[in-house]
């Protein structure tokens, strides 16, 4: 059991409770005080998905966004100094909320925000939600909002070639295998089935070709056999929903961005996120496309399938980010919202307290 005052236990419960790419929680937590922790990113389980810090940059901004939270629900006011690209001391005040209390709105909404990754309603966001939206944003960072159906459809393209990409290349097998939960209900450790936003037909399908490596590139190598899952994971999510957004640095008031500069956008995207909860409205990232777009324009050779990387950068960059003028390494995030027609039956949650805090003294 840990050894911890209240006030630090409520402050972490609540940071833990950010997102990571496919639940995984890479964070590690050293408690020096009831005042002072440190938060590190591992880096042990690096794969293909997150090769740049850029994931879990905005995973460690959207965990001290929490934090902060929590602490200001408590008087307590949060500082946070980065120590390495993927590691921050946190430092803990007395402080009495005065203008911030508004923020502490947000608390409530710590772990019951979720990714929703079903079909949306399409009633369009109003005028007023996208301007409380655009609010979370620091001021050198700029949204841009997709609506009518043309750009729907040109996201849903991009999206598919990013899950036919993600589907064929053997580099992402293992991970897929390991991340899917296949028991009912919530999971700690990865993303259950009943959260994927596919049916059970194509859920027990899905099973089968991941149950053996020489089965999934057998299946990888016929002609449109990622079609149907792809239809029914991107191309209706992508046309029903109130609109897709595209989240990006100003290139003349951040020409090039840091690493406290994307830990900044994850605490912005926290807000965002939490934001969005609190107005019942859902969102999915399509956050890998974005990554793997990022590395063909750095040169990253992450896969053997070049030439289907290339039409993904292609789709992503000529079709979303281009008619918008958004300069692709200046985007930190990417998804779609709306209001929600149905609600999974699962999602994943996160693993006891205890699992992150490597060592404590209070």
């Amino acid at each position: 059991m840990l050894n911890l005052s209240d006030d630090l236990q409520f402050i972490l419960d609540a940071a833990v409770w950010a997102a990571s790419g496919d639940n995984g929680q890479p964070w590690e937590i050293t408690v020096h005080s009831d005042m002072h922790f440190t938060v590190r990113v591992k880096r042990d389980d690096v794969n293909v998905f997150n090769i740049t810090p850029l994931p879990d940059l905005m995973s460690l901004g959207m965990l001290i966004e929490n934090a902060d939270l929590a602490a200001k629900a408590r008087g307590k006011h949060l500082r946070a100094e980065m120590k390495d690209e993927l590691s921050a001391d946190i430092f803990l005040e007395e402080h009495t909320p005065d203008q911030a209390v508004n923020v502490v709105d947000l608390l409530p909404y710590i772990k019951t925000r979720s990714v929703n990754r079903f079909p949306f309603k399409r009633k369009a966001l109003s005028v007023e939600h996208k301007k409380i939206l655009e609010a979370c944003l620091d001021e050198d960072m700029t949204i841009a909002w997709y609506e009518n159906n043309a750009e729907r459809f040109r996201i849903a393209r991009m999206m598919m070639a990013s899950t036919n990409l993600r589907l064929r290349m053997p580099e992402s097998y293992q991970i897929h295998k390991d991340i899917i939960d296949w028991n009912e209900g919530d999971s700690a450790e990865g993303l259950p089935v009943q959260a994927l936003g596919i049916s059970a037909l194509s859920a027990k399908a899905l099973k089968w070709m991941l149950d053996k490596e020489s089965r999934n590139q057998m299946m990888a190598r016929i002609p449109g056999a990622t079609l149907p899952t792809s239809l029914e994971l991107d191309f209706i999510p992508a046309m029903f929903c109130g609109a897709h957004f595209v989240v990006a640095f100003d290139p003349e008031k951040c020409p090039e961005p840091t690493a406290a500069d994307f830990l900044r956008a994850g605490h912005a995207m926290q807000r965002f996120w939490l934001t969005l909860t609190k107005q019942h409205i859902c969102m999915q990232p399509w956050y890998i496309a974005l990554v793997f777009s990022l590395y063909v324009d750095q040169g990253i050779e992450f896969t053997t399938l070049r030439k289907q990387a290339e039409k993904l950068h292609a789709k992503l960059t000529g079709d979303v980010l281009n008619p918008h003028n958004i300069s692709l390494p200046h985007v930190f995030f990417t998804g779609r919202v709306g209001a929600p027609s149905k609600i999974p039956a699962a999602r994943s949650v996160r693993r006891p307290l205890e699992h992150f805090v490597a060592s404590a003294q209070t």
